[in-house]
């Protein structure tokens, strides 16, 4: 009996170590996996839910499995199941997420949002998991063991920032674009390609990709030394063909850390090791250059290129305009701020909040492009502080200015804070791939604090701690669970109705739409709406207004869907315009005026779309009041419009506005 006992636990640690080793990987490359679904890695605007629940399923299973392996090894021990990370990291996360979801419940604009949420709960799981279990591992030449993710994660940076530059060659030599993407790209759309959220998923995997080839892994001979420098000037050389200005700038930024943290560890250097030093650079500096110009030559060949000197001075089409918007983003931000400071406006609302305190015509995004704005403006100020909180917490335990801290956590700390330093003038933290990167580095700090305290018991690792660290966990994973399904219900319950629309009339119920209230995108309300618009025929066949309306209800269902979405977004000016739209068909001109003064004042300067609406209102009702109020105001906002329309900016000769400036100049006699 006591052979089999010690048989079973021999291959229960076997089938132990062989999980763990597949789940760190698995977790490693699911940046990878989530490129191959380009309209679900930017999660922020998600169109395909399906791969982010599959993504975050696997990251909760995994970790469910893992920490009952864990418990079980250790249930007959005094050690616990597994070590809850020290308070003073774990409270400032808790808060962070609990805010966040605070922010999301309470916010202003909640139909839009639920992603960032959710996908912040599964990042605050990859943390926790790789923080409480201690995956150790003895690296060679090493006194004491290391985490898994100290171990691993440097190669799997390297392979992914080497996949994705191998993919972003064929589609950036394939396609129009002039500026490298890497594998950020959408081929179902042409358009959607982001060379800036290459950039930072360079600048989070380089340094670690160094820390690979030069420290974990050491020169064996002159052959070896040489292809890895070849290798890292080509990776380089592929972040330069973003032409990304503030990527360009927090590299530097990150180098330069990475050098100040290294100080300590660089002993007096001979003239012969500086004279290497000196030739490595070069040789990387070369490499990278003849990657630019190899792939600007080819490029050339069958299309357009970047002008690499405009884009330096700033003197391309949209340098300038570049600029001035960052600049009108942060002080949009902060008059936001003052009007919620607390709970903000909910999360990924920038976009609909931002137009009613936007300066310039056609200046919108859907983040203020700065990190800090964006978690201020949208759940609030205290979100923000515990953040910061959570951050600093982290850099005092692992200080990388330290003569204690190894040469993994200094790397790790400088693509963390080169990634954030790039965060400061843009935000592409919104794709899956991005977003896992930032949480792992975060969580291989924590694990090797773990792995550094292992044989130490302190009262920073108290019961108190374990039962925090338990009942946050499994609240996130019943949360994640329930979100999941109740997503899936209402992406059931969006397409029954949405199919719906056939020949027939009496499709859908109206408690059907009073009980809509959905979770998905904007998208799906105006693809809903759509399809009710098309089943209300105002007119009859002589052209004139129909007093009664058919058995459908259609027109009243419209209304339902309408008021039950601005229920959850007071900012939707397509609401308020559509609307307009029905009481104007209605003949119900002066609540129809009523509605497309509100879509104006909500977005006053992106489109003149209302403003026409608004004036063919006005001029049905002769109310002279309302058109002259109108006029200097339109006149202003198309010549600003006008020089925009020109140089194409923001694709605007793609849209349909001059046929809405055409009819208000005709309205408006301008």
């Amino acid at each position: 009996m006591p052979n089999l006992v010690k048989l079973y636990n021999k291959i229960f640690n076997w089938k132990m170590k062989i999980y763990n080793h597949v789940f760190v990987w698995l977790v490693i490359l699911l940046p990878l996996i989530a490129h191959a679904f380009p309209k679900a890695n930017k999660f922020d605007l998600v169109e395909r839910f399906l791969p982010v629940m599959l993504i975050v399923f696997l990251i909760v299973v995994g970790c469910m499995k893992g920490w009952f392996f864990s418990w079980w090894k250790r249930r007959k021990t005094k050690e616990p199941g597994f070590v809850g990370p020290p308070k003073m990291i774990l409270i400032p996360l808790i808060l962070l997420v609990g805010w966040s979801a605070f922010s999301f419940v309470t916010a202003k604009v909640s139909t839009f949002g639920f992603t960032e949420i959710y996908m912040l709960f599964a990042g605050a799981l990859v943390f926790l998991y790789f923080s409480t279990t201690k995956l150790t591992a003895r690296e060679k030449k090493e006194e004491h063991s290391i985490s898994f993710l100290e171990k691993y994660l440097p190669f799997g940076l390297t392979l992914l920032l080497t996949f994705s530059l191998i993919g972003g060659i064929y589609g950036f030599l394939t396609t129009d674009h002039t500026r490298f993407f890497g594998l950020f790209y959408n081929p179902e759309i042409k358009a959607d390609s982001w060379p800036n959220a290459y950039a930072l998923f360079f600048l989070l995997t380089f340094p670690l990709t160094i820390y690979w080839a030069f420290v974990q892994k050491h020169f064996t001979n002159h052959a070896t030394a040489f292809i890895k420098i070849l290798f890292i000037g080509i990776l380089l050389g592929g972040f330069l063909m973003t032409f990304s200005r503030a990527g360009m700038l927090a590299f530097i930024i990150e180098m330069v850390i990475l050098g100040i943290f290294l100080m300590h560890r660089i002993k007096p250097i001979s003239l012969i090791k500086l004279w290497h030093i000196f030739i490595i650079s070069i040789l990387i500096a070369a490499t990278s250059y003849a990657s630019v110009q190899v792939l600007q030559t080819v490029k050339s060949a069958n299309g357009d290129i970047t002008d690499i000197s405009e884009r330096i001075t700033f003197q391309e089409s949209q340098g300038g305009s570049s600029f001035t918007e960052r600049k009108e983003f942060f002080t949009g931000s902060m008059s936001l701020i003052k009007e919620e400071p607390l709970t903000g406006f909910g999360p990924s609302s920038f976009k609909w909040i931002y137009p009613h305190v936007q300066e310039g015509f056609l200046s919108l995004s859907d983040h203020p492009h700065n990190l800090i704005f964006k978690y201020a403006t949208e759940r609030g100020l205290p979100a923000v502080i515990f953040f910061l909180v959570f951050l600093f917490t982290i850099f005092i335990k692992t200080n990388p200015f330290s003569r204690n801290s190894t040469t993994f956590q200094k790397f790790t700390w400088a693509a963390l804070l080169g990634a954030l330093a790039h965060c400061m003038v843009d935000h592409n933290l919104n794709f899956i791939s991005n977003y896992l990167i930032f949480w792992l580095l975060l969580s291989a700090l924590a694990a090797s604090i773990i792995s550094e305290k292992s044989t130490k018991t302190t009262k920073e690792y108290s019961f108190l701690s374990h039962l925090l660290t338990a009942i946050f966990a499994l609240t996130l994973i019943i949360i994640l669970a329930c979100s999941s399904v109740r997503i899936v219900k209402d992406s059931w319950h969006y397409l029954w109705l949405s199919q719906s629309f056939g020949p027939t009339t009496n499709s859908g119920s109206r408690g059907d739409v009073e009980n809509y209230t959905p979770l998905l995108p904007r998208w799906t309300l105006l693809r809903l709406d759509d399809g009710y618009a098309k089943n209300e025929p105002f007119l009859n066949k002589d052209g004139e207004i129909m007093m009664q309306y058919p058995q459908n209800r259609a027109i009243e269902k419209r209304q339902i869907l309408l008021e039950n979405h601005l229920k959850y977004n007071l900012y939707d000016a397509e609401a308020y315009s559509r609307f307009g739209q029905i009481a104007f068909n209605k003949n119900q001109l002066e609540d129809a005026l009523t509605h497309y003064a509100k879509a104006i004042e909500v977005n006053p300067k992106n489109t003149f779309k209302y403003y026409a609406g608004y004036a063919r209102t006005a001029t049905k009702l002769n109310n002279a009041q309302a058109i002259e109020e109108l006029r200097p105001n339109l006149e202003r906002l198309i010549e600003e419009y006008m020089p925009l329309y020109d140089a194409n900016l923001h694709y605007t000769q793609r849209d349909n506005e001059m046929e809405y400036i055409n009819e208000l100049r005709k309205l408006l006699e301008i």
